[in-house]
């Protein structure tokens, strides 16, 4: 039976500990999780737990979610996983890799909940794989992520990602879905399939909305498209099935899928095949070597920073080894093909023997090439054959050299004479065996020497350091001559400076422009007396409108005159010019139109237009408020502080600062282009302002904070000046003083006895190495780099203290 069946049956009769993994989900305003496992050769979903909400404005909100949900979906899970695959929203990936300030957060979770990182997937890519396992085939479709706030649309065609929208959410979500795919550019026909998720428990409200919109009219839809939504966990099992499966792959799983390619070169003749495996054993194990070593290259965990797999989306790193492993055993299968179908031949016409014969060239030429360990299941198995092992490097030449001195020895017959005098090693030997013994006694003294003090070594110590963080008052003084620790004083320096700029925005005020109404008026007197009115007496019109006399007028008193059929009354009575107290058509009145006087009664005066009154207008129009240059003056004020600091630092001697904060202003020159109520779409201003601050030296800083924080370093730990971390805010100067808040952080290393740690580690094998220095405090990891690396038992850290470098590096 060939070795390799032999190995996969004790491999299999072994009992595989149970190991699981957690999937977290992180949306803009909730996270959700799972425990999965391998099984059978797939990732299948243990446990779901709870939907929990977090806010982004509040501290610490975003870990408590995080141990609630992975506490829920862990409870009754033995043993408790301690790794981690995480989903992650649009937003928090930038091309293929994890937004920088998101990189913190996960990285505060893993620290916090003692996870290790796996790997990461974005949301919708492992959506669009999981449907297309589920139906079969690449699904095409709009994706919709609904939120509190948002709703993010994803574009998928025929299983790709082609692009993704957020668009703030309104009550009207038909019309949401329409901006976001109207932002869609050259998109001919838009899938018509829509598919809703996110953590809400019902859909039926949103798929009325989005059913009853006529999208074939709106929007490129060959046909009307069909609403759908998924469950609540479906987003959460596609990570973990989806990136799952991949990262799994990265773990030395078998996943099924790769098992089925691999399986057809299992139906093979049982006979045939064991003829022929003289001649093909070797060749299959050195295919398969070779797909290991190379699938291994591309598995190689190249993230420094997080310990995600491949350093980007599992789905979108996946490809080249899922290529590489297909025509690896294509060739693989066809070579093997191509040995039996010989084989078969051959035993049809000869015995066995003729085929060993005959592929016995070939086999040698094979052993040479891979002579070698082979690994198996991390286990280092050798060949058993008689062909000798290639070597190559700089140890292969030293061997072949060292290898033909005794050939060249002996093949030279040197006359020398012997050595009798006494004292002299290997006097009563002949001379040449006398000097072959001398060179081989040099050539070993010499390699002992060299195996002693060539080698260096240098060792990488990652440590975890301790955090301290603080707020620190501290004040800036023009008046302090020297750095003041006890009561936190800096000297400070008075800076003057002139800064000029314009700077324009839209304006935002708004203002009504037009015409007035005017015509003609008759005014009545009712009086027995002459009445004068003067210029802008307000007259009141239908629906209270006001109007006003252009000009001064005088009305005759009313008069009597008896007649046969009796008295008579005459008002007295005054044409003059009227004109509407506003614009607008409202007051454009029809002839006839009767008013009254505002300070008197209708029955003493009264006015009346025989033609009515035209030409009242309005319109609105954009105008500058005292808002928008109430805006613009506070916006270039402080664009010219910044600009006014990062020259003041540029001007001043290097390592000096510059408050940007409380700058005392005063305006040279201030001009807008337009005043208040003027029509204007933009308006403009042109500032010079003259600025003081106070400057003082970062080094005066950084050495009153290692000050005030070196009494709170505990024992056997160190603080370091360059590993302040400080940030100024709460600023209050003047042009001599300056107070202000500071939050600095600090990271503490451990203090090491280097020379007693390199004695540690003197002529030890890196694996032995590793485990003594994994006893320090606050260890990480390490890498230990031997040159020139000796082979087996050779392979040591240097003999010499001297020559093991040990540096010490912040682990990420």
């Amino acid at each position: 039976m060939a070795l390799t069946n032999i190995l996969g049956k004790i491999k299999t009769s072994e009992k595989k500990e149970r190991k699981t993994f957690f999937a977290l989900e992180i949306e803009s305003d909730t996270l959700k999780s799972a425990v999965w496992e391998v099984v059978e050769g797939k990732a299948e979903v243990v446990k779901i737990g709870t939907v929990e909400e977090w806010d982004e404005k509040k501290d610490g909100s975003f870990l408590v979610a995080c141990d609630r949900t992975i506490s829920s979906a862990s409870a009754g899970i033995t043993p408790e996983p301690d790794s981690v695959i995480f989903g992650l929203p649009e937003d928090w990936v930038v091309k293929d890799q994890i937004a920088k300030d998101k990189k913190r957060t996960l990285k505060q979770v893993c620290r916090n909940l003692e996870f290790k990182p796996l790997g990461f997937v974005a949301t919708i890519e492992a959506l669009v794989t999981f449907l297309k396992k589920k139906q079969g085939t690449p699904p095409s479709a709009i994706l919709i992520r609904m939120a509190e706030t948002e709703i993010c649309l994803s574009l998928v065609v025929l299983g790709k990602v082609v692009g993704s929208q957020t668009v703030v959410r309104s009550e009207d979500l038909a019309a949401d879905v329409k901006e976001g795919l109207a932002r869609f550019e050259k998109v001919e026909n838009l899938p018509p399939r829509m598919i809703l998720f996110d953590s809400l428990a019902d859909f039926e409200e949103a798929k009325q909305q989005l059913i009853s919109y006529e999208w074939d009219k709106e929007l490129p839809f060959l046909h009307f498209p069909k609403v759908e939504s998924l469950a609540v966990e479906t987003s959460i099992r596609a990570i973990a099935v989806a990136g799952g499966s991949e990262v799994a792959k990265s773990l030395g799983f078998e996943i099924e899928e790769e098992k089925k390619e691999v399986s057809k070169e299992k139906d093979r003749d049982e006979e045939t095949r064991e003829r022929a495996a003289e001649e093909v054993g070797v060749v299959e194990d050195k295919e398969e070597e070779e797909l290991k070593v190379e699938d291994s290259e591309v598995k190689k965990d190249n993230t420094e920073e997080l310990g995600f797999v491949a350093g980007g989306d599992v789905l979108k790193k996946v490809g080249k080894v899922e290529k590489l492993g297909k025509e690896k055993v294509e060739k693989k299968a066809a070579r093997v093909a191509v040995a039996l179908n010989q084989s078969k031949h051959d035993l049809g016409r000869a015995p066995v023997e003729k085929v060993a014969e005959k592929g016995k060239k070939h086999e040698e030429l094979v052993i040479r090439e891979m002579r070698g360990p082979d690994v198996v299941s991390g286990t280092e198995i050798s060949r058993k054959t008689s062909a000798q092992p290639k070597r190559e490097g700089f140890l292969g030449r030293v061997f072949s050299v060292v290898k033909l001195v005794p050939q060249s020895l002996f093949s030279i017959r040197p006359r020398l004479p012997k050595f009798k005098k006494p004292g002299i090693p290997f006097s009563g030997l002949p001379a040449t065996v006398g000097f072959i013994v001398f060179i081989f006694i040099c050539l070993f003294v010499g390699g002992l020497v060299l195996y002693w003090r060539l080698p260096k070594a240098k060792v990488i110590v990652f440590i975890k350091p301790e955090i301290l963080e603080k707020e620190i008052s501290l004040t800036v003084s023009s008046a302090a001559a020297f750095l003041d620790k006890e009561d936190k004083i800096i000297p400070g320096k008075t800076q003057t400076i002139e800064a000029s700029s314009s700077e324009t925005i839209s304006t935002s005020g708004k203002k009504l422009v037009g015409d007035k109404a005017n015509g003609e008026a008759t005014i009545f007197n009712k009086t027995d007396s002459v009445k004068s009115f003067e210029e802008r007496t307000v007259l009141v019109g239908p629906n209270n409108l006001s109007f006003e006399i252009l000009e001064d007028v005088e009305v005759a008193s009313k008069s009597a005159e008896t007649t046969e059929e009796g008295e008579t009354i005459t008002y007295g009575k005054a044409t003059v010019g009227l004109e509407a107290a506003s614009i607008g058509p409202e007051y454009n009145l029809e002839a006839g139109t009767e008013f009254s006087f505002k300070d008197f009664g209708t029955g003493s005066f009264s006015a009346k237009t025989e033609s009515g009154l035209s030409g009242g207008t309005s319109r609105e129009i954009k105008a500058v408020s005292e808002e928008d240059q109430e805006a613009l003056l506070a916006k270039l004020t402080e664009k010219l502080e910044a600009e006014a600091a990062q020259k003041l630092e540029e001007k001043l001697p290097p390592g000096q600062k510059v408050f940007a904060k409380g700058m005392e202003k005063k305006v040279k020159s201030k001009e807008f282009n337009h005043d208040v109520d003027d029509e204007a779409d933009k308006l403009s201003l042109d500032l010079s302002l003259q600025l003081t601050a106070l400057s003082f030296a970062k080094e005066d800083l950084d050495s009153l904070l290692f000050y005030v924080l070196s009494d709170q370093v505990p024992d056997n730990f160190e603080l370091r000046p360059t590993d302040l971390e400080t940030e100024i805010k709460d600023v209050e100067a003047s042009d001599e003083e300056a107070e202000f808040e500071v939050q600095v952080k600090a990271e503490l290393l451990p203090r090491y006895d280097i020379d007693e740690l390199t004695e540690s580690l003197v002529g030890k094998y890196p694996q032995v190495a590793e485990e003594t220095l994994s006893s320090l405090p606050n260890f990480a990891r390490a890498v230990i780099e031997i040159s020139p690396k000796l082979p087996g038992k050779l392979g040591t850290l240097p003999r010499l203290k001297e020559n093991i470098e040990i540096e010490f590096k912040i682990a990420e």
